[in-house]
């Protein structure tokens, strides 16, 4: 049996793919790959088998490949925010910037969300409140004002 779940394989083979894409720019543009990997598992009411491990799996594969990780695991929501700002302090000057995350999560009304463990949602009026918005990412990405690749797995 492999040792790796089934997302970990796939989250590393589109890493795989990634860095022989930024293979091909001049290697100076290489020197500075940074990863924040972030795996939620001991959930409460509903936990998950793997993404604490996955998230240390991926990480040692991306050390491998030269990349500055970062990796937090049963995270709650102000760890995963705090994560997202420094990783985005961090991505200043970076080639590659890798965020992966996996645990609960959901999408609702177009926008997609990430579950702290701490997350207590009660009503759809929670879940601004009580989870991680990934555009809150994905803005730190943008302001981080770059020429890298930005890869969100």
């Amino acid at each position: 049996m492999n040792r790796f779940s089934a997302r970990a394989r796939l989250g590393m083979l589109l890493i795989g793919l990634a860095v022989s894409l930024t293979a091909l720019r001049p290697a100076a543009a290489q020197q500075n790959r940074i990863a924040l990997l972030i795996g939620n598992a001991a959930y409460a009411d509903a936990p998950l088998k793997n993404p604490a491990k996955d998230a240390r799996d991926m990480a040692d594969v991306l050390r491998q490949l030269g990349f500055e990780v970062s990796v937090v695991t049963d995270a709650d929501r102000r760890q995963i925010i705090d994560a997202i700002r420094a990783f985005g302090q961090r991505m200043t000057g970076s080639s590659v910037a890798l965020f992966y995350y996996s645990g609960h999560g959901l999408q609702y009304r177009g926008q997609n969300y990430l579950m702290p463990l701490n997350a207590q949602i009660q009503s759809e009026t929670d879940i601004e409140f009580e989870m991680v918005d990934v555009d809150r990412l994905l803005a730190e990405m943008d302001a981080a004002n770059r020429r890298g690749v930005n890869l969100v797995i």
